[in-house]
C-alpha cells in the first residue's frame, strides 16, 4: 500500500515475500530505534572539509552513525526516514547538536584551528520545532561557542512550504552568526527563486553530480553552471563526495572555495580525527 502510494494514484503494487521481509525488518528497526539513543549506541563520524586555496582543514561535517547489538552497523539511510517518521529524529538531532559542539569546543583548544566549525544537517522535524532558535542557541551558550562554529545543512524539500516562517527561522540563524547552506542542490527542485529569498552563504554541489566530473560531459556542464550561477549571488560552494584529483582540480580551478570527500578524507570517529587535524597542521607547519 505504501510503496504504490509514493508512486501516486491510480497505481497498485503485488505483494511478495521479498516486501513482507522489508517490512519486518523495517519494523525490528524502528522498535530497536526507540531504545538506541539511552542506550548510547549512536555515535558520530567526521568527515574533513578542506579550503581548496590553502588546502588546510577548515571543519568538518558530522555523519550520525548507529551500531546496534544484534543488527549491526544500521545505515542512516534506513534509520533516519524512520526517526524522522515517530518524531525520535528530534531528540536524536539534539544529541548530534551537542556531541559535535563538545568536540569542536576540544578540537579550538587543542589544535590550531581556532575558527574550526561544524556543519550538521538539520531535519525538517528539527526545522519546523517551535524551540529550534531557543535549542541550539542554549547548546552554544553551554558550550561557550560562537554562532559562526556552526553551519547548518538545509535540504531543498524544506523551502517550499510556509516560506515566511522559513525566511523568519533562517535570519534567526543568521542574526546568531550561524552559517547556513543549502544541502545537495540539483536533486530537487533546484527553483533558483529560493536562492534569491533565502539568506544562504554556501551552496552544497550534489555528489552525484560530481562524481561525473571528467566522464560526463552533463554533469561536468551542469556543475560549471551552478558554480558559475552560485558566484554570481555571492554565495561560496562546497563540492562533495570529491573521490580524486582530477575531480578536485576540476572545483579548484573554477574557484569552489571547499572540498570534502574521500579525496581529502574518510569520516572518522573523535579520536582518529583529532589525529588527523595534528598531521594535517605538521604537513602546513613544514611545507
Amino acid at each position: 500500500m505504501y510503496r504504490s502510494k509514493r508512486k501516486g494514484r491510480n497505481t497498485y503494487e503485488i505483494f511478495t515475500p521479498e516486501m513482507g521481509d522489508v517490512v519486518m525488518k523495517r519494523v525490528e528497526i524502528d522498535n530497536k530505534l526507540r531504545h538506541a539513543l539511552e542506550d548510547g549506541d549512536f555515535y558520530l563520524k567526521y568527515q574533513a572539509l578542506m579550503d581548496s586555496q590553502t588546502q588546510s582543514i577548515i571543519g568538518a561535517e558530522a555523519l550520525i552513525r548507529w551500531d546496534d547489538e544484534e543488527l549491526g552497523e544500521v545505515s542512516p539511510e534506513e534509520f533516519v526516514p524512520l526517526a524522522e517518521e515517530s518524531g525520535l529524529i528530534v531528540e536524536i538531532g539534539d544529541w548530534v547538536l551537542d556531541t559535535a559542539l563538545a568536540n569542536v569546543k576540544k578540537w579550538r583548544e587543542q589544535t590550531e584551528h581556532k575558527d574550526f566549525y561544524i556543519a550538521i544537517n538539520l531535519s525538517s522535524r528539527q526545522f519546523r520545532g517551535k524551540d529550534i532558535i531557543k535549542n541550539i542557541s542554549d547548546v552554544l551558550k553551554k558550550h561557550e561557542l560562537p554562532g559562526s562554529c556552526l553551519e547548518l545543512e538545509i535540504t531543498e524539500r524544506l523551502l517550499m512550504k510556509d516560506v515566511p516562517h522559513v525566511v523568519y527561522l533562517l535570519e534567526q540563524f543568521k542574526d546568531m552568526g550561524i552559517r547556513l547552506s543549502i544541502d545537495d542542490f540539483g536533486t530537487g527542485y533546484s527553483s533558483l527563486s529560493y536562492l534569491k529569498r533565502f539568506p544562504f552563504d554556501v551552496l552544497k554541489i550534489d555528489k552525484s553530480f560530481i562524481s561525473g566530473i571528467g566522464e560526463d560531459l552533463d554533469d561536468s556542464a551542469l556543475c560549471e553552471a551552478i558554480i558559475a550561477m552560485a558566484h554570481s549571488l555571492g554565495l561560496s560552494i562546497i563540492g562533495e563526495g570529491v573521490e580524486n584529483k582530477e575531480q578536485f582540480e576540476f572545483l579548484d580551478q573554477r574557484g569552489v572555495e571547499t572540498i570534502q570527500g574521500y579525496y581529502i578524507s574518510e569520516p572518522m570517529v573523535d579520536e582518529e580525527f583529532m589525529k588527523f587535524i595534528a598531521i594535517s597542521e605538521w604537513i602546513e607547519t613544514t611545507v
